[in-house]
């Protein structure tokens, strides 16, 4: 869906054959490699390189990387772990917490398991590992490649020798409903807020910025009264993926494209910007049916 509330720009594509991806993705989680499946099934033979983020070395680990992914295990420890949490009242920031905001690994697979297992035999080019999606070393490995598209989904920002070293193109999903919710824990901002018109994707060309390039496409997800913050999280993303499918088989058929550059109004969030005290206050929300009141009060509107 293009957006009717921004003012349109029609922009000419660069010159030259139209043929060449290269993915970049955050990890090789399973809504990553759906994003890879997806793009191989949809263009077979157009992917030239992916490039992966790698997890972390033990080394470098952070009390708050390791407690994350402990608590997105199903099962006691994980629950028992979080009711120790939730009881030092806000000490530990940025955990991601789990009941009523729904269970991470099982989410994941709900939405995406059996798509990516039938996507995967289209699936010729395998992700490879990288530290950090960014730097000169990066951007020559792309650059042999001679691709036309850089098509990329989580991670860090990318640096401007990564963005410069396709010949044409380089497309972002945001999990947020830009300009309004820019960066990270985008569902989280909007749960926070009350606001189920900013849950959804963004589709947008990249630049320097975190989310902040012109936009492309942007549509909301369709939400049940019994949605949970992983569920929304996991299912702007497959919505995503589809809306970057579009995009690019525009671009491969025309010449120009409508994009809609960014206003200033809205706000980049980083992840320390949810606070333990506001994530409570999602928790309050989703235990007392707000979202399916709101939900609800939408659609006899």
């Amino acid at each position: 869906m293009l957006p009717h509330d921004l003012e349109p720009k029609r922009i000419l594509l660069p010159p030259g054959p139209k043929d060449g991806i290269v993915l970049i993705t955050g990890g090789t989680s399973l809504h990553f490699l759906h994003f890879g499946y997806r793009i191989q099934q949809e263009f077979p033979g157009m992917v030239r390189a992916w490039f992966a983020k790698a997890p972390l070395p033990p080394q470098e680990r952070t009390l708050y990387y390791r407690l994350n992914r402990f608590l997105r295990r199903p099962g006691k420890a994980g629950k028992k772990a979080l009711r120790i949490i939730e009881e030092m009242r806000g000490c530990i920031d940025r955990v991601r917490f789990s009941g009523v905001l729904g269970d991470y690994n099982k989410e994941e697979m709900s939405v995406f398991l059996a798509d990516a297992q039938r996507l995967k035999p289209f699936a010729k080019v395998q992700p490879q590992l990288i530290a950090y999606p960014g730097g000169e070393e990066l951007a020559g490995k792309i650059k042999k490649t001679g691709a036309y598209f850089l098509l990329v989904l989580g991670g860090p920002l990318v640096g401007k020798e990564v963005l410069q070293s396709v010949r044409g193109m380089a497309v972002n999903q945001h999990d947020g409903w830009a300009p309004q919710v820019r960066g990270a824990l985008s569902v989280d901002v909007a749960l926070y807020n009350r606001r189920i018109d900013w849950i959804g994707n963004t589709v947008h060309l990249m630049d320097t910025g975190a989310d902040s390039g012109p936009i492309l496409r942007r549509s909301l997800i369709t939400l049940a009264k019994d949605e949970t913050l992983w569920g929304c999280f996991f299912r702007t993303i497959a919505l995503g993926t589809e809306m970057v499918v579009e995009t690019v088989q525009q671009m491969l058929t025309d010449e120009e494209v409508y994009c809609f550059p960014q206003p200033t109004c809205g706000r980049t969030f980083l992840c320390s910007d949810i606070t333990p005290r506001m994530r409570r206050f999602i928790i309050r929300d989703l235990l007392r049916g707000w979202l399916a009141y709101a939900i609800e009060k939408e659609a006899d509107f």
